[in-house]
């Protein structure tokens, strides 16, 4: 049961940011930027608008193809794609490589309180495959949810981080 006290707070946050939309100011939420920063791919180039807070992929293939292109073959579409490419209306968020998820699970193992269970994480980290064993390891030891915490806290720190130096405004919603 939801306690009366917590619903009028609930409304002063949607309020609030509904007064920022109005202002044009642009909150973009951790959550949705946390999320596309864990499921970029190689092939595509993850970017936020910074006047709508709109977070966009971009096909690097595709771009590559564009640029060849004279600009009157180009659509409007295309235009804009480019556009968001080499334009300076859109900051590129850290790619997968930036963000090296493989140092988070090795923080991860440092900070462990059981010294055990630290030691057997810290034997499946290295090699090929290691994400893989790393993961089926913290399931086995009952530490997975521990771990996605963490993870979760990482990137929630890198997202912070994107938008400090970007000069995005950012609503905490994790």
């Amino acid at each position: 049961m939801e306690n009366s006290i917590d619903q009028p707070n609930r409304l002063n946050f949607v309020d609030g940011m509904k007064s920022l939309e109005m202002k044009g100011v642009v909150m973009l939420k951790l959550s949705e930027l946390v999320g596309e920063m864990d499921m970029q791919v190689e092939e595509y180039m993850t970017m936020v608008n910074i006047k709508t807070g709109e977070i966009v992929s971009i096909d690097l293939e595709e771009a590559r193809v564009l640029d060849d292109m004279e600009e009157e073959e180009l659509s409007k579409d295309q235009m804009e794609l480019l556009d968001m490419y080499y334009g300076d209306g859109y900051v590129r968020i850290p790619s997968k490589h930036e963000i090296h998820e493989y140092h988070m699970m090795s923080d991860f193992v440092y900070h462990m309180n059981n010294d055990m269970i630290g030691q057997q994480l810290s034997q499946v980290i290295s090699g090929r495959g290691a994400f893989r064993r790393f993961k089926d390891t913290a399931i086995q030891l009952d530490v997975i949810d521990e771990w996605y915490k963490f993870r979760d806290n990482a990137y929630k720190i890198i997202a912070v981080e994107f938008c400090k130096d970007n000069k995005l405004e950012y609503v905490d919603d994790m």
